[in-house]
């Protein structure tokens, strides 16, 4: 009996190799949306959270908020949708959210 538990582990093992090389497509993203891909800036917006007092964004996966600076841009926005940079030249740009999930803190009133 032990024998055959030790060969269903072995088979079961080995099949766990196997597919660890096999790509799996989400099934509940739209067939014709392109996989999310980061811009020309090098920067993607992963999440926003959205509080009473302040906005929180994930950019490259960092949480950032108005006023910090990643990968040489600076935050300058966050809005439900976009993260609003701004490089060295003054230049500014609009990165979306891109999965355009908005998180809004909850809060609680005092009372």
């Amino acid at each position: 009996m032990i024998r055959y538990g030790a060969l269903f582990f072995l088979i079961l093992l080995l099949s766990n190799f196997a597919l660890a090389d096999t790509v799996l497509n989400d099934p509940t993203k739209p067939a014709d949306q392109a996989p999310s891909a980061v811009n020309s800036s090098g920067l993607m917006v992963n999440m926003i959270i959205i509080g009473s007092k302040n906005a929180r964004a994930s950019v490259n996966g960092k949480m950032v908020k108005v006023g910090e600076e990643i990968n040489g841009a600076k935050v300058i926005a966050i809005e439900r949708t976009a993260v609003k940079f701004s490089k060295a030249d003054n230049s500014e740009f609009l990165v979306p959210l891109h999965s355009y999930i908005v998180k809004e803190a909850k809060h609680e009133s005092k009372k």
